[in-house]
């Protein structure tokens, strides 16, 4: 079961998608981010650091090649928010 945050950055990403002209209909967590969204490497770079500013952090994900879809970028922001509460 996903929790109140998830589905609190879901709707945060798919605000910053809408400014890649991407419809927020089509951003879901299954989604593909080269396949399905049609970002390449160099808009995928971006929208990680345009992630990382929305989120008030720097070094968000550690190997953005890993990022694959919507809920990688979802599933790191959770594990980032869990080791911070941790701290």
């Amino acid at each position: 079961m996903k929790n109140l945050y998830y589905y609190q950055n879901l709707h945060r990403i798919k605000d910053i998608l809408f400014q890649y002209g991407i419809p927020s209909a089509r951003v879901k967590p299954q989604a593909d981010l080269a396949h399905d969204l049609g970002l390449r490497n160099p808009e995928k770079l971006s929208l990680i650091l345009d992630i990382e500013e929305a989120m008030h952090t720097d070094i968000l994900f550690d190997d953005p090649d890993a990022l694959k879809t919507i809920h990688d970028i979802l599933y790191n922001l959770e594990l980032k928010q869990t080791v911070y509460a941790e701290s």
